[in-house]
């Protein structure tokens, strides 16, 4: 049996009327302020957002990026939603934009679905999705500019890190294309089943937009007016120390988990607790300008496309 229909079974699923199911989907672009956006709605009081925010279900042709590969596993993403309560549910896995054969599973198993893109200038998204592939191990090398001149090397299947999940991580000129992959996405799901939302406003005025969400999703104003930042850009102090907390030894982690049975709840709390301490929000280091003109050469045609796909000028993200 393929992938695919392991996942949908080739036909929309029908389940009990007490089973809380995903009707949308936020679905990247990653670094794009979609980690916030999920945060403001998992508060609202009718919608069930899942837990984890990114279970990357769908994409069955990204096995490594896949949290969640079972359905009973996938399902329970969202068993914390009130049936009575919900209007709306919704996870928020970035890779389905990039992932051809993730939108066609979800409408597969959920036609009516709806979806939520984000996007971002990729001069600015791509250092910053650099620092966050260093936190998830995906990267080692810290400096941008090395590791932006790296891509071609590893396209190769070379000088990737041993923790890496996928080499794709590491190929930065394909995580920034934007426009090829909103494209692809716009051939898959009609107009009215879709929205997109640029990083640019979100930042300006994020009650207009998180209100254009609701109004999208058929949800009323909750009147929430607060928006704090969420998954600001943060530096690693240690990055054996944060590899060791990230992704501690068996041993550690069969400890933790006799002290969950012993007394019903972690009381260890150091490996969450350390992580905390190694990391250090602060600003990114500005660009060369050799680097920027590398990095524009390559992304300014697809700037293009998308500012085309969107019906928007975004020709100041070249400025």
């Amino acid at each position: 049996m393929s992938p695919l229909s392991e996942v949908n079974n080739r036909t929309p699923r029908k389940q009990p009327k007490d089973v809380v199911e995903p009707d949308f989907f936020i679905v990247g672009a990653p670094r794009c302020g979609t980690t916030a956006l999920s945060s403001y709605l998992a508060d609202h009081p009718q919608i069930c957002f899942s837990k984890p925010k990114e279970p990357h279900f769908f994409c069955t042709d990204m096995p490594a990026m896949r949290y969640v590969t079972e359905d009973k596993d996938y399902l329970a993403c969202f068993e914390h939603g009130s049936h009575e309560m919900t209007r709306a549910a919704g996870e928020g896995s970035v890779w389905y934009l990039y992932s051809p054969a993730a939108i066609s599973n979800v409408l597969c198993r959920y036609p009516h679905a709806k979806f939520i893109i984000m996007v971002r200038n990729p001069l600015d998204l791509i250092p910053s999705f650099h620092q966050k592939a260093i936190e998830s191990l995906d990267e080692e090398v810290r400096d941008f500019e090395t590791a932006w001149h790296l891509q071609s090397t590893r396209r190769n299947g070379l000088k990737i890190p041993a923790r890496c999940r996928d080499k794709k991580l590491l190929d930065y000129v394909w995580v920034g294309r934007l426009g090829v992959q909103v494209q692809r996405m716009f051939q898959q799901v009609d107009t009215a089943k879709r929205r997109v939302i640029v990083y640019d406003d979100f930042v300006s005025d994020p009650l207009r937009v998180y209100v254009s969400v609701l109004e999208f999703l058929g949800i009323e104003y909750d009147s929430r007016e607060d928006f704090p930042p969420v998954n600001a850009n943060r530096r690693i102090r240690n990055l054996s120390l944060h590899a060791f907390a990230r992704n501690p030894p068996a041993s550690m982690v069969k400890l933790v988990e006799i002290a969950k049975r012993i007394f019903g709840f972690n009381r260890l709390g150091l490996l969450p607790s350390l992580r905390r301490k190694l990391m250090v929000e602060t600003a990114r280091p500005p660009q060369s300008e050799k680097l920027r003109a590398s990095m524009l050469a390559e992304f300014s045609a697809d700037i293009d496309l998308l500012g085309a796909l969107i019906q928007r000028d975004l020709s100041h993200w070249k400025r």
